[in-house]
Order: C-alpha cells, then structure tokens, then sequence
C-alpha cells in the first residue's frame, strides 16, 4: 500500500467520523435556522408600510406555506431521549442505585448479628428482585421502546430526506418489491451481525474486540443511511456494493455509535443509548455526502452474509410460491 493510499484511507475516515459526530450539534443548528427564518418573515412583513402596499398584499392569491420538517425532527429526536434515556434509563439506575441498595441496608438491619444467613438471604432477595423487576417492567418497556422508536426512526428519517433532499423524489416501490427488500436487508444485517459474534470469539481478545468494533461500526453506518438509499430507490446490493467500495468512510462513521453502544455489558443499556443516539445518525446520513470517499480499494466485507442471504431467500421464496401454487391448485378443484 503507497502512501497515498494510507492517506486517502486516513482521511475518509476522519470525514466519516467528523459528519457522525455533527449530529450532536444537529438540534441547536435546525433551532437557529427555524429562528432566523423567523426574523426574516418578520421583517418581510415590516416591510409593508403604506396602505397601498397592504392593500395590493392582500389582494395577491393567498399561497399555502409548505409546512418545515425541522419541527418534526427535532420533536421526534427529543421524543426518543425521554422514552430511552428519561424513563428506561433512570428506571434501571433507580433500582440499582435506590431500590436494592435500601433493600440491602433492611436486610442488613434485620439480619445484622447474623452475617452467614443475612448473606444468603440478600443473596436470593436481589436475584428475585432483579428478575421480577426485568420480566415486569424492562423487558415490556424495552420492547415497547423498540417499537416505538423504529417507528420515530423512520419519520425522522422521512423528514430529514425532505429537509436536505427538498428536489428530489423519493422513489417509490411496488408493495411486493418493498417486502421482498426489507426481509433481504434484515435477513443480510442479521448475519453480518452474527458474523461479528464469531468475530468476537476469536481466542485473542484484543484482535477480537477490534474485529466486533469494526462490524458494529459498518453496520450501524449502514443501517442509518439505508433510509436514504431506499428513499432514493437503492437495491440491497447497491447499497452493500457502496459500503464496500467507501469502507473507510463508514467505518469512521459508524465507530462513535459503535463505541457508544459497546461501553457497558449490559444489552438493555447499550440498547437504550442506541436509541437515544441513532436518530442523530440517521439525520447525519441524510445531510453527508460521502460520494468522493471512495477506498483505494474494494473490501467485500458484506460478500459472505449477502451469499448466505441469496441462498437461504431464494429457498424461501421458491417455498413460498410452492405453497401459493399448491393452494391455488387446491382451490381450483374444489
């Protein structure tokens, strides 16, 4: 590899990571634009000051305003902070921190002169009130997050392709064509993200951590701006082709997230701030450019998972229509 090479592969990735990073300053940029805006229209409206000028104003048709989607990203983006961050989070951390550290202590006062039996009674108390509290409350609450938040995901995503994206048409797909494309992009992110797992089992822990980090980040690149790509009417593998040929790129992208989401062991945690911080990324998706980061070099990172998916769908899919033709024949003869 020529020096040249290393610096391209060097600076796309710091693009990448600088345009991910320009989502935390996303709110406060579409709040001054709406606020300038404003001023603006205010002093167009000063600016009719005879009553001739007023009167010719209101005899001009009246034009409907086309209604901002800064308003709605914003709201949505603030929306899912509360439900993850305010309610998941800060129900999880009053139980650990309030909840069983007082349970401790009543447990330490009843039972204090009797260290054996107060240990094991503590001992089977927590594990009790940790499940119950998982099984009653987050696992319900993590799930109802979830689906709440795929749901703000893509309208956040659909303003934001309106917002930056104003002329151009989102390309539209037949419900058959619209199905068969999901699954496949579910079926081929699935088992990248199964590859990342044996990635991760590899018997050296530094080079596995390396190897989880560098699939979360390409994934999580891939997932925010596959909203704009299928916006834009991008197949599945279109869209894996220009990960891989732009590797460097993603992978700076979707690193801060990757990073975000890898710092504690605990899976309602990380799933909590991926949700808080992913809306970010997918406004960032819709606002970066990252056509001029091409790679030195193509990295078929996606090929294994996208075989397996070409394989295990099209068996799918060919069961799929044995059956719709079976129960045609069926209805037929009857």
């Amino acid at each position: 590899m020529s020096t040249n090479d290393l610096l391209q592969l060097t600076r796309s990735f710091v693009y990448g990571v600088r345009d991910a990073l320009s989502g935390f300053t996303i709110i406060h940029r579409l709040k001054s634009q709406d606020t300038q805006n404003a001023l603006e229209g205010e002093k167009t409206t000063l600016a009719v000051v005879t009553e001739l000028q007023r009167r010719r104003v209101e005899r001009l048709p009246v034009r409907p305003e086309k209604k901002s989607e800064r308003p709605k990203i914003r709201r949505r983006i603030l929306q899912c902070c509360l439900l993850n961050g305010g309610v998941f989070l800060a129900s999880i951390f009053a139980f650990e921190h309030l909840i069983l550290p007082v349970l401790e202590q009543l447990t330490l006062v009843v039972l204090g002169h009797k260290e054996a039996m107060r240990v094991v009674v503590w001992s089977w108390v927590s594990f009790l009130m940790s499940a119950v509290f998982k099984v009653l409350w987050i696992l319900p609450l993590f799930v109802l997050s979830r689906v709440v938040s795929f749901t703000w995901f893509q309208d956040i995503a659909d303003a934001a392709y309106n917002r930056f994206h104003p002329r151009t048409i989102s390309a539209k797909m037949s419900p058959g064509m619209f199905i068969a494309d999901v699954l496949f992009s579910l079926l081929v992110q699935t088992l990248f993200l199964c590859q990342a797992q044996l990635a991760s089992a590899l018997p050296i822990p530094a080079v596995a951590q390396i190897l989880f980090i560098f699939h979360l980040s390409l994934l999580n690149a891939f997932y925010a701006f596959e909203y704009k790509w299928f916006n834009l009417g991008w197949e599945v593998n279109k869209r894996v082709s220009y990960v891989e040929a732009r590797w460097p790129y993603f992978l700076g992208f979707g690193l801060p997230l990757a990073l975000a989401t890898s710092y504690t062991e605990s899976y309602w945690i990380n799933g909590c701030i991926f949700s808080v911080l992913f809306p970010l990324l997918i406004v960032c998706a819709n606002e970066a450019s990252p056509n001029e980061h091409s790679a030195p070099f193509y990295f078929p990172v996606f090929t294994l998972v996208v075989s397996i998916s070409n394989v295990l769908f099209s068996r799918g899919t060919s069961k799929g229509q044995k059956i719709l033709s079976k129960a045609s024949r069926e209805e037929v003869n009857r």
